[in-house]
């Protein structure tokens, strides 16, 4: 008879134990992991320095002529990801150099578009889309780029050297990159996509810079003096055959690398980087040449400053070109593959 119970006892606390087992893995399974819907962040940064001078250094397209293909491309990327509603995606434009326009603060509210202001209208979020509403984006994007126009005319004459180093450290944060009524609930977590556009020449220089200037070879410069060093580290041949990036490393030559926790999510892409090495025609009158000189130092800098990816691309022969660069590293990376 104790045998009969001690079985009995056993058997039930077997029944007891496997009961609790196939209730945790319910509960386990109904705990789901919230699904992440991303959104282009993108932010556009001018240094409105003396490479505007038309005089000195020609181009082909204007500044204005890369914002309107940046906003063009905003528009186009809107349906990324397979989203058809409730986008929050943003553009906006910030000046490495704020004190270079004076009435910048009166203009900034013109230089950034932000679908989060819906939050959950996904109604009124058609109708400003599609151009129904008193206010649509084609509206908005009109806007942004006759404040742009009126933030290079501000600045005409006014030519100076941009700390784009120091903006970097100090003038990048999280709070550019922050969407607007963001969704945050057990199913759905809105996410940014952080994307920073950078309108420069590539060159980092000082009024006062001199052959001594950067004595250590890695410093905040990246001028003609660096430059010189480069090739005199390189000794190459042809730059379409070096490592320059291999070279960079063991010359002890650099960009100083900047640290800003906020970088590490950000992907960068340096526009209109000018290569000052070619002549009017277009042939190189120097082996490595500015560009690719400027390309190695420069995604150098961006991976040991964090920063999430880069890419550097020359001066555009075109709006066209320049609009399909953009469009490709934003189409090229989707952010679903890290999950």
């Amino acid at each position: 008879m104790y045998n009969k119970y001690l079985v009995l006892i056993v058997f039930f606390t077997l029944f007891v134990s496997c009961k609790q087992n196939d209730n945790a893995e319910i509960l386990f399974a109904e705990q789901e992991v919230p699904r992440s819907i991303w959104h282009n962040n993108i932010v556009i940064a001018t240094d409105l320095s003396n490479r505007l001078n038309g005089d000195l250094y020609p181009r082909s397209i204007t500044d204005e002529d890369v914002t309107k293909a940046v906003a063009s491309t905003f528009k186009k990327s809107l349906s990324q990801y397979n989203r058809i509603a409730m986008q929050r995606d943003r553009l906006s434009l910030k000046l490495i150099n704020r004190r270079d326009i004076l009435n910048f603060n009166d203009l900034a509210e013109y230089l950034t578009i932000d679908l989060g202001t819906f939050g959950t209208n996904q109604a009124r979020r058609i109708e400003y889309l599609r151009g129904k509403s008193e206010k649509t984006l084609d509206q908005d994007l009109a806007q942004f780029q006759e404040t742009v126009k009126q933030v290079y005319e501000g600045s005409k004459g006014n030519y100076y050297t941009s700390d784009i180093w120091g903006f970097l450290q100090q003038g990048l944060t999280k709070s550019d990159f922050k969407l607007t009524n963001p969704t945050n609930s057990p199913k759905a977590v809105d996410k940014s996509r952080n994307i920073l556009i950078i309108i420069t020449d590539g060159y980092l220089e000082h009024v006062s810079q001199h052959s001594g200037s950067c004595p250590k070879g890695n410093c905040r410069l990246l001028n003609s003096y660096q430059l010189k060093k480069f090739r005199r580290a390189c000794n190459c041949k042809d730059d379409a055959y070096a490592d320059l990036r291999s070279i960079l490393d063991s010359s002890g030559l650099g960009i100083t690398p900047v640290n800003n926790p906020d970088l590490a999510n950000v992907e960068v892409l340096l526009l209109e980087v000018f290569d000052r090495s070619r002549s009017v025609s277009g042939s190189v009158k120097e082996i490595p040449s500015d560009y690719s000189i400027l390309e190695a130092f420069w995604l150098d800098f961006f991976e040991a400053s964090g920063a999430k990816r880069a890419k550097v691309v020359e001066t555009a022969n075109s709006s066209k070109d320049i609009e399909d660069a953009i469009t490709d590293f934003v189409e090229s990376y989707d952010p679903r593959s890290e999950l």
